[in-house]
C-alpha cells in the first residue's frame, strides 16, 4: 500500500508541477520486474501503454515500457530523418520506399522483440522490398542515412 501511494504521490506531483516529456509509443516483448530504489515495478507481456512521462529521474508510464529500441538499433544521437515514406501500410506483399532526397540509406527489418530480420541499402529515390516470407504481425522498419547521423522509424503491419 505505501508503494502504491509514493507511486500515485510522484506522479501527481509531476502532473502539477513538472513539465513532462511525453513520448508517442512504446512495445515491449515479454513481461519482468524492475526495482529503483525501494521503488519495485512489474509488468506483463502483451501491453502497450498510452503514455510516459520523465522527470527529475523519474520515469512513470501507464502500462510498461520495452526495450530501448533507439540503443538497440544503434540510433542513439540521431536526428529525425525527413522526407521518407512508405506504403502500403498494412503490408501485403511488398513495401515501397519512397525518399525525397537520393542518399545511401540502410534499411533495417525487426522483429517486436528488437531481432533483426533482414537489412538491405537504397541508393535510389524509391524502392521496392519483398515481405512475402514473414508471417503475419507487427514489425519495425528502420531507416538510417548514417552519413549524416539521422533515423526514420516505422511500425507496420504484415497481413
Amino acid at each position: 500500500m505505501k508503494k502504491l501511494v509514493l507511486v500515485m504521490s510522484m506522479l501527481f506531483y509531476a502532473v502539477l508541477f513538472g513539465q513532462p516529456q511525453i513520448y508517442k509509443s512504446s512495445l515491449a516483448p515479454g513481461g519482468g520486474s524492475t526495482t529503483n530504489g525501494s521503488l519495485k515495478m512489474i509488468y506483463t507481456a502483451g501491453e502497450n501503454f498510452v503514455a510516459e512521462v520523465q522527470m527529475s529521474g523519474l520515469h512513470l508510464s501507464e502500462g510498461f515500457i520495452g526495450p530501448d529500441l533507439a540503443n538497440l538499433m544503434n540510433i542513439e544521437g540521431f536526428l529525425p530523418l525527413e522526407g521518407v515514406s512508405l506504403y502500403p501500410n498494412p503490408v501485403h506483399d511488398y513495401v515501397y520506399l519512397h525518399f525525397e532526397k537520393l542518399g545511401i540509406y540502410v534499411v533495417e527489418l525487426y522483429d517486436l522483440s528488437g531481432r533483426p530480420l533482414d537489412m538491405f541499402r537504397v541508393e535510389k529515390s524509391m524502392a521496392k522490398h519483398d515481405l512475402r516470407g514473414l508471417p503475419s504481425g507487427v514489425y519495425v522498419l528502420l531507416i538510417k542515412d548514417t552519413e549524416n547521423r539521422k533515423a526514420a522509424v516505422f511500425k507496420i503491419r504484415k497481413d
